[in-house]
């Protein structure tokens, strides 16, 4: 059995659509909520309260770090690593434990705690971003699961994501009730002094999910238990898929 990880209900729902239409067998999904702390503890009682999967997946949204990635391109990770202000530490995992998607770009992927909006890129090209994958990843790993990263670019160094998304993104990975609201507000007031944008930042988003379930409607769970991550510097880079070429839309990126 598969194990699909998503950490919003658009991007599950789509991923969830996507696969039912596809016909997959043998296949869950999991909404495991915004950022590595929730990520982890959703997947963390998953396993240890369901049967075992044969393979998690790390999906939904990823922002491009490198230039050269276009929107909706879907991206699989050839690597992870941990990222700050400063650095991006590479994730070390077990011999076999990360593998690659078929039919998706291979990139070194980056976990960040927080949305990044213009962050100078830390990582060689192509490189991508995301909140949830190398919580998932050492997750996984512990339990001798092995992991893929299956995820779809919605914004890149030439099509950012305006500034609220990151008080968007704060507001959902936040923990207790006082929190989410004090992030809520400041997203809210940010939003109001950008109306237009904040516009076409639904319908991006909209746009993102149908892309979202429209990957895994073609692909199913074709090849997602077969190959392993090449190493970083061999590995990323060595295929690509952009099922629906460059979009004006950016959504919801971790």
């Amino acid at each position: 059995m598969i194990l699909v990880c998503a950490p919003t209900r658009t991007e599950a729902n789509a991923c969830r659509r996507g696969l039912a239409g596809a016909g997959a067998r043998d296949v869950e999904v999991l909404r495991t909520g915004v950022g590595p702390a929730r990520a982890a503890a959703a997947l963390r009682a998953r396993l240890a309260a369901g049967p075992r999967p044969a393979l998690v997946v790390s999906s939904g949204f990823a922002g491009a770090l490198t230039a050269g990635v276009p929107l909706h391109t879907l991206v699989t990770a050839a690597s992870l690593h941990r990222l700050d202000a400063r650095r991006a530490a590479p994730l070390p995992l077990p011999a076999g434990a990360l593998r690659l998607a078929p039919d998706a770009l291979a990139c070194r992927v980056a976990a960040a705690d927080a949305v990044v909006t213009g962050a100078p890129p830390l990582l060689a090209a192509p490189a991508a971003v995301d909140m949830e994958s190398v919580a998932l990843a050492e997750v996984a790993a512990a339990a001798g699961v092995p992991i893929a990263v299956l995820r779809l670019v919605t914004d890149t160094p030439d099509a950012p994501f305006p500034r609220f998304v990151r008080a968007l993104g704060e507001a959902l990975a936040a923990d207790g009730a006082g929190a989410r609201l004090s992030a809520a507000a400041r997203a809210a007031a940010e939003i109001a002094r950008e109306p237009v944008r904040a516009g076409a930042f639904v319908r991006s988003s909209l746009a993102a999910a149908a892309a979202l379930r429209r990957a895994w409607l073609v692909r199913g769970t074709r090849g997602l238990a077969e190959a392993p991550a090449a190493a970083v510097a061999a590995g990323a880079g060595t295929s690509a898929a952009a099922p629906d070429g460059p979009s004006a839309g950016a959504a919801a990126r971790r």
